[in-house]
């Protein structure tokens, strides 16, 4: 079953790398997602941060404290499976430059996902647009060819489900 999934990973990586390299509209579109969607995150989270914590106190913690969660899972997870990224074990150029950290799980859906699932609880439209984005995100980073797409899966599911307990527990 991991082999097939593994070669599955590779294949989808390698025909999205064989897309991008002849297209490049496709591939200016990946290096424009990955470059501007991050700030995106990044100013939506930090100004709901502050939106929330003059504004509604009981969604500011489990807002602060689902990201923090996954965080905190992910990098547990890295430091105990050291997955090459696809631009490594395939012997290919990703579409800009990129460390060679451990590819799973993807921090970059992973924080797209959990900020998208703790949006949506506290404002529902809003949060139905960030997780839209955050699977652009998620295709992009393999499109990219900066993950495999069970990189990218594992990073969502460690999102959701981490923003799931918080909100459910808090």
């Amino acid at each position: 079953m991991k082999e097939k999934l593994l070669a599955v990973d590779r294949w989808v990586v390698l025909t999205c790398h064989k897309i991008t390299q002849e297209n490049a509209l496709i591939r200016q579109s990946v290096i424009g997602i990955n470059r501007w969607v991050t700030k995106v995150f990044y100013v939506l989270y930090g100004g709901m941060l502050v939106y929330l914590l003059f504004m509604d106190r009981v969604l500011f913690m489990p807002y602060f404290a689902g990201p923090f969660l996954a965080y905190v899972i992910s990098r547990a997870i890295r430091l105990g499976y050291r997955r090459a990224r696809p631009f490594e074990s395939l012997d290919y150029t990703s579409h800009f430059p990129h460390s060679n950290d451990p590819s799973f799980p993807s921090m970059h859906a992973m924080s797209a996902f959990v900020i998208g699932f703790a949006t949506f609880q506290v404002n529902g439209f809003l949060g139905g647009l960030v997780l839209l984005l955050a699977v652009l995100t998620a295709t992009s980073r393999v499109l990219a060819g900066v993950h495999y797409p069970s990189d990218v899966l594992g990073g969502a599911g460690i999102g959701l489900m981490s923003g799931w307990v918080v909100f459910s527990i808090l």
